[in-house]
């Protein structure tokens, strides 16, 4: 019974050992996490402006952008350009607000409430991807 104790005793302080966080992880995931939150709001700062040079500014020139979980919508800047420049000339009254965060290291989960595309306020969810500095992907779940 004492070696079950004293193997059981073993495993428990293993496991902890693995599962702590030194405080050098920490701060790299506080750093991961505040660029995540930094690209996340540059991009919605030039969403609700409508301005797609800044817009573009936070993303991977090879951006993937999905419909949840895994429908590839499009992929690249120059895709993003022409879809974005098209909607933001279209819609003058464009507002997007979050209305939930969600920030797990390099990834920025979003609730948006939009504006001034229809008569109503849509809601979604947008999932963003943090990779070498730049938003690499995005995950758009349905949009209401």
């Amino acid at each position: 019974m004492k070696r079950k104790s004293l193997l059981i005793a073993c495993l428990f302080f293993t496991a902890a050992a693995v599962f702590a966080q030194t405080p050098a992880d920490q701060a790299a995931i506080e750093e991961r996490e505040k660029l995540a939150v930094s690209l996340a709001n540059q991009q919605l700062d030039a969403y609700n402006e409508r301005n797609i040079d800044k817009f573009l500014m936070p993303y991977s020139d090879s951006v993937k952008v999905y419909s949840f979980p895994d429908k590839l919508q499009y992929k690249g800047k120059t895709l993003m350009r022409e879809r974005y420049e098209k909607f933001f000339a279209t819609t003058p009254n464009l507002k997007c607000e979050i209305t939930k965060r969600i920030i797990r290291g390099s990834t920025i989960i979003d609730e948006e409430k939009i504006t001034g595309i229809s008569a109503n306020a849509i809601t979604g969810v947008a999932i963003y991807t943090i990779e070498n500095n730049k938003i690499s992907k995005v995950y758009f779940v349905g949009r209401r």
